[in-house]
């Protein structure tokens, strides 16, 4: 419960920094800029059934002289009756040092939990490098990264593991005609002392513009763990529709 309620303050305080364009970020003497977007969808039924779901994603960057924090969060959440079946949530933090650089460095943090396939939780951080294969604009790119750090994951039946890991990353994104883009996005882990602690996310991301600052979008995610895990299946897939607000 804390953590939900943790989850929908973040998604509501970045929503409500954004709106209020204060003039001490949109005034400083070395330009810091921020944005960023939100997207929230709720379900909250009763009678036969009492269910909820709970599904939200938030998104802040932080830009100045060519770097960029960004800031990131991703949470679901299912409850039938009294049975919470799942509560996931991901969060992201990277800083790139000279994004618009051919090569530019890389340092990101990933911490996650996801009850839907038997994961504890997982942590993975790490230096890398980073290469802008294309870059015409923040709308139009493509950029390869690789990895090296420490990871420590924890499947439910299964002790933790510890290990030093890599990882490739992969980011683009594309206009399609005036009103719509494709984002897609692959990221990968592996263990150097277990190999089965492996796996790869790849995520496709369609937006549609209804206005300046509101989209529909339609995302598709798969995820791909080389670990067999009781209980749950290796490959997993969300399709998600919804509406995302950009500031």
């Amino acid at each position: 419960m804390h953590l939900r309620i943790l989850v929908i303050i973040f998604l509501f305080l970045s929503g409500y920094t954004f709106s209020q364009k204060t003039e001490g970020l949109t005034t400083v003497k070395d330009s810091l800029k921020v944005d960023g977007s939100l997207s929230l969808m709720a379900n909250f039924q009763t009678g036969t059934i009492d269910e909820t779901l709970l599904t939200g994603r938030g998104e802040i960057n932080f830009k100045k002289n060519n770097n960029r924090l960004n800031l990131g969060l991703n949470y679901k959440f299912l409850s039938v009756e009294d049975f919470e079946l799942d509560s996931d949530y991901y969060v992201h933090a990277s800083y790139n040092l000279k994004e618009h650089n051919k090569l530019y460095f890389t340092y990101s943090v990933n911490i996650s939990k996801a009850n839907s396939y038997s994961l504890d939780y997982a942590f993975l951080t790490g230096p890398g490098v980073a290469w802008n294969i294309h870059q015409k604009s923040e709308q139009n790119y493509v950029d390869l990264g690789i990895y090296v750090g420490y990871m420590a994951v924890k499947f439910a039946p299964f002790n933790k593991h510890e290990s030093a890991s890599t990882g490739l990353r992969l980011r683009s994104h594309f206009p399609v005609t005036k009103t719509m883009g494709i984002r897609y996005s692959i990221d990968t882990y592996l263990s150097f002392s277990d190999s089965d602690y492996s796996g790869i996310e790849s995520r496709l991301d369609v937006f549609f513009d209804i206005s300046k600052s509101l989209k529909f979008n339609i995302s598709y995610s798969v995820w791909h763990n080389s670990k067999e895990v009781p209980m749950a299946e290796k490959t997993n897939s969300v399709l998600t529709p919804g509406l995302t607000l950009n500031f």
